[in-house]
């Protein structure tokens, strides 16, 4: 069960479960602030990328709260699959409402930065690969 609730960014947890993914967090908002440009959807360096990163981070504390198994490495297909579960519990969706539903757009974005991450991580290996064959 879930404890859908209001986190702080001054909050211990908030502050510690940033710090602990703090990396894969940065590049998630570098990613989303390429995806807002590249949408046409902000003509000055807009905040949504930074909103995204701290909904996110409150995803990964209801998340870790509810769950013994913990996540893993953020860019991979495993802890996206975990994140996203959330959005079916109990209470979610009155609470994404309650959000204006930034909890449900930055679930979208991490499923785009995992996809990506790890479409680009395959791209990588497979010229690496191709390199060394021929």
């Amino acid at each position: 069960m879930y404890n859908f609730r209001d986190i702080s960014a001054n909050e211990g947890i908030f502050i510690e479960t940033r710090a602990r993914f703090q990396a894969v967090l940065d590049d998630f908002k570098y990613y989303a602030e390429v995806l807002t440009i590249e949408a046409g959807n902000a003509k000055t360096k807009s905040g949504k990328a930074s909103s995204y990163t701290r909904y996110l981070i409150r995803l990964i504390i209801f998340y870790l709260e509810s769950n013994n198994d913990g996540l893993g490495n953020l860019s991979s297909f495993e802890s996206l699959k975990k994140i996203e579960g959330i959005k079916y519990a109990e209470g979610f969706k009155a609470f994404n409402q309650e959000s204006n539903r930034f909890y449900s757009a930055t679930i979208s974005c991490y499923l785009a930065y995992v996809t990506h991450k790890n479409t680009t991580n395959e791209e990588l290996k497979d010229g690496d690969l191709n390199f060394f064959v021929k």
